[in-house]
């Protein structure tokens, strides 16, 4: 038994970049400038300045995921380096990865609400599954390299095959969020939800654009078409999304 515990203990490693396969689970997105900002902070390959390090998991001898860490790793691609000291974890449960992700991002600086929308919805659903005994189906869904909304999707199909509502599920909202460490209200919860009706190129195009929640509630409330064109003209001028609930008013009177 202490054996078996030693050998699943995580372990510091120095891994060729070239080794650690990213995900598109990850529940944060970063633009370039923060990237720049933080390449210039991290120092030479030889020289880290690099507080806390990445966290990935062993899939198999000389093949690694990332779970914590990509703006780190991407910052380190940035400045040439070679290799990045990691913690090692042995390989987890899918929906285990994709909650300590989400868990990490959620007590650091506030993500994007398109992103915390989206990754609260899937632990949510692939809670569900695991209830409903479709947890080897939402592993597999998650274990993929599908983006969080490809996951949102098929795990909305997959529990919809087995008569899944919403309204009264296996597992609340409550006692994900239990898991999570998140204090949210009900009304906190479906304020934030309602950013995930925008259509999905009016989300890309503000994904990378510094936006509130309630300025994409106010996108949402318009129809698709008007959407996409508010979308497009915030990202193409940020400043924009200031004003986003009094254009999407104006365009509705």
């Amino acid at each position: 038994m202490t054996t078996v515990a030693l050998r699943n203990r995580p372990s510091i490693r120095s891994i060729p970049l070239s080794d650690i396969h990213k995900t598109a689970l990850n529940p944060r997105s970063d633009t370039d400038a923060e990237l720049d900002a933080l390449a210039a902070s991290i120092g030479d390959e030889n020289d880290s300045m690099m507080a806390q390090l990445p966290v990935v998991e062993e899939l198999a001898p000389g093949e690694y995921r990332l779970l914590i860490g990509e703006r780190r790793l991407n910052a380190a691609a940035r400045r040439n380096w070679q290799e990045i000291a990691c913690i090692v974890r042995p390989a987890l449960d899918p929906i285990q990865a994709h909650q300590l992700r989400l868990v990490e991002n959620l007590h650091r600086q506030p993500l994007h609400p398109l992103d915390q929308a989206a990754a609260l919805k899937v632990l949510w659903l692939a809670a569900n599954a695991d209830a409903l005994s479709l947890g080897d189906e939402a592993r597999s869904i998650l274990a993929g390299d599908t983006p969080l909304t490809g996951c949102l999707l098929a795990l909305a199909e997959l529990l919809r095959g087995a008569g899944f509502a919403p309204t009264a599920p296996a597992v609340t909202w409550d006692e994900v969020l239990d898991t999570t460490g998140v204090s949210m209200s009900l009304a906190e919860r479906k304020r934030l939800l309602r950013v995930l009706s925008l259509e999905p190129e009016a989300q890309e195009a503000v994904r990378d654009v510094p936006i509130t929640e309630a300025a994409l509630r106010a996108v949402g409330t318009l129809e698709p078409e008007a959407q996409k064109k508010l979308a497009g003209e915030i990202a193409i001028d940020p400043r924009l999304a200031k004003k986003a609930r009094t254009i999407a008013n104006n365009v509705k009177t």
